[in-house]
């Protein structure tokens, strides 16, 4: 086992690289997996005396190592990774245990969960890899636990990695990223579907998405676009105050959907192809996920660009984040918009 001042040396930018340099070590096995159509590059990777740091999921190799390409940070260099930057690491605690790591950066986020860790869950299926322990980001919502279940995986199975965690498996199992293709977000709907709503759902809810509770990117003149939405029978939700398996049945039921841009329209993923989907967003956090998803699942998408304005609630400094200004919209813009889907 490794000790407490252990420090790293360096990277991997992909675990190809590493696990070309042991292709003879034993125990050592790089599976490319066949994830879904147009899948490329994805793979399932076994690492002896691999380890695990932190709630992000940062793979470590036993010579010191971490691999980029399952360990990235936001906007950082491989060389700027924060683990690089201590000093010393925690004392490693070591499990006899085959061991998959789940967790990644973001993973709290609905969005993130949804689209980037679930979905490793396949690739692990996929390559047949039997997993005792998985690596999950601690604490977990309640939306974390219920998705887990819903894919076959138990509390008892879980390892929460919090951020001085620092574990080291006899076997590591390390599933590459989905970056939100196309088969991640279809495995996570046929796999929640089943969970949620297993029947056909008749389309007869027009849903207004209400970001009145959130942070940021609120519509301004909420209040006045939804007294005229309200002509269209429209049910304004806020899903963080809904569970995940009412989100689904919800978002199933969709006969059109209406909202400011935010991590909520990952509930397109349960909604019906041909779904109208009219996204409200700020020219400022100008964010094409909800098109991606869009474009997989076949719904009617539509976007109408408001004007930005800067949240009050946060200084005006080098330090504020657009994706935290709020919306104006143009009210008749909307609704001719909505009419024309309808129609």
């Amino acid at each position: 086992m490794f000790g407490s001042s252990n420090i790293l040396t360096g990277f991997y930018l992909n675990t190809r690289d590493y696990m070309a340099e042991r292709v003879s070590a034993p125990g050592h096995h790089y599976l490319p997996v066949h994830a879904g159509h147009g899948s490329i590059d994805d793979f399932v990777a076994v690492l002896p005396h691999g380890r695990v740091w932190g709630d992000a999921g940062c793979v470590v190799t036993p010579n010191h190592k971490i691999l980029w390409d399952v360990s990235h940070e936001w906007d950082l260099t491989p060389g700027r990774h924060s683990i690089l930057e201590r000093r010393e690491l925690p004392r490693v605690k070591y499990t006899a245990a085959t061991v998959a790591v789940l967790a990644k950066i973001g993973a709290q986020n609905y969005y993130h969960w949804m689209f980037d860790v679930l979905p490793r869950v396949h690739l692990l299926r996929t390559a047949q890899v039997a997993i005792e322990k998985y690596v999950v980001p601690h604490p977990l919502a309640a939306f974390q636990l219920d998705t887990l279940e819903a894919v076959g995986i138990g509390k008892d199975q879980l390892i929460l990695a919090d951020p001085e965690f620092h574990l080291e498996s006899e076997r590591l199992v390390v599933p590459s990223l989905p970056r939100e293709a196309k088969w991640a977000c279809e495995f996570t709907r046929e796999q929640l579907l089943q969970f949620a709503c297993p029947g056909h759902q008749e389309q007869h809810r027009r849903l207004y998405i209400s970001r009145k509770h959130c942070i940021g990117r609120t519509v301004v003149n909420e209040g006045d676009l939804l007294q005229a939405l309200d002509a269209f029978g429209f049910q304004v939700v806020t899903p963080e105050a809904m569970t995940v398996a009412e989100q689904i049945q919800t978002f199933s039921e969709a006969e059109i959907i209406v909202g400011p841009q935010g991590t909520a329209f990952t509930n397109l993923f349960f909604s019906q192809p041909g779904t109208p989907v009219v996204e409200l967003m700020s020219p400022t956090f100008f964010i094409t996920s909800t098109e991606k998803i869009s474009s997989y699942l076949g719904t009617n998408y539509h976007r109408i660009l408001g004007k930005a304005l800067h949240n009050d609630r946060y200084p005006r400094n080098e330090s504020y984040w657009h994706g935290l200004d709020n919306i104006w919209v143009d009210v008749a813009h909307v609704v001719n918009t909505v009419r024309g889907c309808l129609s």
